[in-house]
């Protein structure tokens, strides 16, 4: 999986790059085929106001289902990446198990129902 990180008003140090490859490694290791292309975007809406305002968006190319984009704040970055990330993890779940149902019904099964 290619992932490409970006961010706005956040420093990019290597420890956070290594944070954000680990944890999308973790969710996404059942859908490795699945998803050759992931971009992650952290921001600092307010930045130094302080208050919930870290972003953390998460979007993914599935060449089954297109683009799965999630975004989710928090007080932290951690914070707002861990829920994205489960977001993410649950909706393309979801979004795979929906296209293979489609996928095997035929006009010959619907018709027989």
């Amino acid at each position: 999986m290619e992932l490409s990180i970006r961010t706005r008003n956040v420093e990019l140090t290597d420890a956070l790059r290594e944070k954000i490859e680990r944890s999308m490694e973790r969710a996404l290791d059942a859908f490795r085929v699945h998803v050759p292309e992931a971009f992650v975007y952290l921001m600092d809406l307010n930045g130094p106001r302080g208050g919930v305002d870290k972003l953390a968006q998460i979007t993914i190319r599935a060449p089954r289902i297109g683009d799965l984009a999630v975004r989710e704040t928090g007080t932290t970055l951690q914070a707002a990446l861990n829920r994205a990330v489960r977001r993410l993890k649950y909706r393309l779940a979801e979004a795979l198990r929906a296209e293979e149902t489609l996928s095997r019904e035929s006009i010959r099964t619907a018709d027989a129902a």
